[in-house]
C-alpha cells in the first residue's frame, strides 16, 4: 500500500465513506478503489509523486548551500505522465456510467513539493499558447500536449490532489462523460472542487472554485 492510498483511506474513514479495494483478475487493469457515498459509486485510481533524480540533486544542493535552482523543461509533464499511466485502469469496463477520479498524492519532501493548479490545467488541456496575427490581434488558448479533449479520456471525471493533511482538491474534466455530483460532497470542508471558468476550446482560462460554494 502506498502513502497516497493510506491517506486516501484515512480521508474516507473521516467522512464515513464506504470503500473497497479492487482486486484485479486475469491480469486486467482496474482502478484501485470503489467508493460508495450514500449509494453513489465513484472509482478511484491513486498515483504517488516520488522524488526523481533531478529533485534529489536539488534537495541535496538546498541542504548544502541553502539554495537550489531546478525545474522541468515542460510544465505539467509529471502530471501528464500520471494521467497516461492511469488511463488503462480508469477506462476499465467495470467503471461504466460511474464517475472515475485520478488522485495524485505528492509524496515528495515539502521543500520540493510544488504541484500547482497551473500544472494541472496545462497537463489536462495543453500548454498555454498565444496566437498573433498581422493586425496585432492575439488569441490566448490551450495548445499542444492536451490529455483531455472531446474524444480523449472522457472517462476521467476529475483529477484530484491529495495532501498529507487530508485535504483534497478536485479539478473537473470539462469533457467528462460522467460528471461528479458535487452535492454528495457538500459539508466536506476539506474537499474542494474547481472548474474551468471558460470552455478550453475557447481560450486559456483559470480554475473557479465551486465547492465549497
Amino acid at each position: 500500500m502506498t502513502s497516497g492510498e493510506r491517506c486516501f483511506i484515512q480521508l474516507c474513514k473521516k467522512h464515513g465513506f464506504k470503500f473497497r479495494s479492487i482486486i484485479a483478475e486475469d491480469n486486467s487493469r482496474t482502478p484501485d478503489y470503489e467508493v460508495n457515498v450514500g449509494g453513489y459509486i465513484i472509482f478511484v485510481e491513486i498515483k504517488d509523486f516520488e522524488i526523481n533524480k533531478e529533485e534529489k540533486v536539488a534537495l541535496e544542493t538546498l541542504q548544502a548551500d541553502r539554495c537550489a535552482v531546478w525545474g522541468s523543461s515542460k510544465v505539467g509533464n509529471r502530471v501528464r505522465n500520471k494521467i497516461e499511466d492511469a488511463s488503462d485502469q480508469l477506462k476499465n469496463n467495470m467503471v461504466g456510467a460511474s464517475p472515475a477520479i485520478l488522485i495524485l498524492f505528492d509524496n515528495r519532501p515539502e521543500q520540493i513539493s510544488l504541484l500547482s493548479t497551473y500544472e494541472i490545467a496545462v497537463a489536462m488541456y495543453g500548454f498555454q499558447t498565444i496566437d498573433l496575427n498581422s493586425r496585432g490581434m492575439k488569441n490566448q488558448r490551450f495548445g499542444a500536449k492536451a490529455q483531455m479533449s472531446t474524444g480523449t479520456r472522457t472517462y476521467i471525471s476529475a483529477i484530484g490532489v491529495l495532501r498529507t493533511n487530508l485535504t483534497l482538491d478536485l479539478f473537473e474534466n470539462y469533457y467528462a462523460k460522467n460528471r461528479l455530483d458535487i452535492n454528495i460532497l457538500t459539508g466536506c470542508s476539506d474537499i474542494s472542487m474547481f472548474r474551468l471558468s471558460h470552455s478550453p476550446r475557447d481560450k486559456f482560462s483559470d480554475w473557479e472554485q465551486v465547492l465549497p460554494a
